[in-house]
């Protein structure tokens, strides 16, 4: 038998309970039930609730602080593992070195997290070993271009 909700009216087969009102009782689906009662509770502790979630927000925020922080420490320690500057041209500015694949995988190695790749490169002794170099921005899309590194597979897309 398929009953509507008093609330919003969609028919409901299972899922409806006697939920008690002020004048007697009415169908109420457990949607609608659950919201009802989320609300009551939100006013009968609002401050608390507020209070919560601020904490939460503020703990969120320090955190990914942290978190932003410990990257960016460990991209500088992989950077001077690296040697610190452009393998072609010797530009040292850390905002424009980029760690480049000498193979030109670069795609497998993407399958893979960044922080992960940081910490395999900190903890080699050679990372030139481990296929990485270290090129600014503009060396890195030169290779790219010369080696045709930058084409898409499967694509008729050139730079």
């Amino acid at each position: 038998m398929e009953v509507p909700c008093t609330t919003c009216g969609e028919p409901r087969i299972y899922k409806l309970r006697l939920v008690p009102r002020r004048r007697g009782r009415s169908l109420v689906c457990l949607s609608c039930r659950s919201k009802v009662h989320a609300k009551k509770y939100y006013r009968g502790n609002r401050e608390n609730v507020l209070a919560k979630q601020r904490a939460a927000r503020q703990t969120s925020d320090t955190h990914r602080v942290i978190e932003i922080k410990w990257r960016v420490r460990q991209k500088q320690k992989a950077l001077a593992a690296l040697g610190g500057v452009c393998k072609r041209c010797g530009f040292s500015d850390s905002r424009a070195l980029q760690i480049d694949h000498i193979a030109g995988n670069g795609y497998q190695e993407r399958k893979r997290s960044l922080i992960t790749r940081y910490t395999q490169i900190i903890n080699s002794v050679s990372p030139a070993s481990l296929g990485y170099q270290l090129l600014c921005a503009n060396c890195n899309w030169i290779k790219r271009v010369e080696n045709e590194e930058h084409v898409r597979r499967g694509s008729r897309r050139n730079l």
